[in-house]
């Protein structure tokens, strides 16, 4: 019998799905201004196969999954938009950074963690995806008021 070769994949990346190339990958897309977008889910009869796959696609990094049944839209939204909890969060991250660069301090604590200039960009991501969806969901003016 043939043994299998040996695997140059950490034992635990290929538990889980992943690799070091992989993130690399989404690490560079994010580098170059890309958005990462997860592929589809064929089985739009599965809303749980789906929501599973997007939470997965999401703690990878993924801004987002494709939809492709209308089915899938409201799944992909309710997964990839951060809870109003985490957005406040993200507001108070940046609001106690500021106030830290005020004092001409390059880092803060806040709720007995430190936080620093990482910690700011995560938070502006999530304030801004939050303020995108926002603008989204409010109503667009009529074509006519857009006209100058």
């Amino acid at each position: 019998m043939r043994e299998a070769a040996a695997s140059s994949t950490p034992a635990s990346s290929r538990v889980s799905g992943t690799s070091d190339e992989f993130r690399w990958k989404l690490q560079k897309r994010g580098a170059f201004g890309l958005r990462a977008i997860d592929g589809p889910y064929g089985d739009f009869k599965d809303p749980e196969g789906y929501r599973a796959a997007a939470r997965r696609a999401a703690a990878l990094g993924y801004e987002g999954k494709w939809a492709i049944h209308p089915s899938q839209i409201a799944l992909a939204n309710d997964v990839f938009t951060p809870p109003a909890g985490e957005v406040e969060r993200a507001r108070r991250i940046l609001h106690a950074l500021d106030e830290a660069a005020r004092q001409g301090r390059g880092a803060a604590q806040l709720d007995g963690r430190m936080i620093d200039a990482a910690s700011a960009r995560m938070a502006q991501n999530i304030v801004e995806i939050a303020a995108a969806i926002a603008a989204r969901a409010s109503p667009s003016p009529p074509l006519a008021a857009t006209r100058v």
